[in-house]
């Protein structure tokens, strides 16, 4: 759903050589942060935001930045 929604908006991946994808890190600022397609089911919508990074979709906490799912 995150890669389809990316494609037709024409959401971009960042790349970061060196960046560590995975649960529990801080996403670079750099990285544009998008909202979460509609109907995308997690508990609080309002409070996460999707981002691409070095080819890979990932759900971050938009306060924090912080990623709580890689898709892989």
């Amino acid at each position: 759903m995150l890669r389809q929604h990316a494609a037709t908006h024409h959401h971009r991946s960042a790349d970061h050589h060196g960046f560590q994808v995975h649960v529990g890190a801080t996403l670079p600022h750099a990285v544009e942060l998008h909202a979460l397609p509609h109907g995308f089911r997690v508990e609080s919508p309002h409070a996460y935001r999707y981002g691409i990074i070095n080819q890979r979709h990932v759900v971050v906490d938009h306060e924090t930045r912080r990623i709580v799912h890689v898709f892989e």
